[in-house]
């Protein structure tokens, strides 16, 4: 299927593919033209590609934006090594995970055996 787009659209689209690149690009316009179909118009425009610039992240904004929050996430450690716990190291020193494992969320094999199994 061909995508039509306008003028401001393609012109945009080419210079955040030269600053990022023309996989994200191509996959922006792919993004913008169902953008486009669901607003019922003729031709991709820039508000289209704009809209998906600001809703999907290329690499750089994304490694951007886990680096800014990176505080927030569950599994986040101190990077300071003040905070750090001769019961945190294995007997060779390395750092353990400190992700404990709770058993009682999985449920036994002999249960899941008496589960009808799904059919198409």
């Amino acid at each position: 299927r061909r995508i039509k787009a306008e003028d401001d659209a393609v012109a945009l689209l080419a210079a955040i593919g030269a600053d990022t690149s023309l996989r994200y690009a191509m996959y922006l316009l792919t993004a913008a033209a169902l953008a486009c179909a669901k607003r019922r118009a003729a031709a991709v425009a820039a508000d289209d590609v704009k809209r998906c610039y600001a809703l999907f992240l290329d690499a750089r904004r994304s490694t951007q934006y886990l680096r800014d929050f990176q505080s927030e996430y569950l599994f986040n450690e101190p990077d300071d090594d003040d905070n750090s716990n001769d019961d945190d190291n294995d007997s060779k020193g390395n750092k353990r995970d400190r992700l404990e494992f709770n058993q009682s969320h999985v449920p036994n094999s002999s249960a899941l055996a008496d589960q009808p199994m799904a059919t198409d």
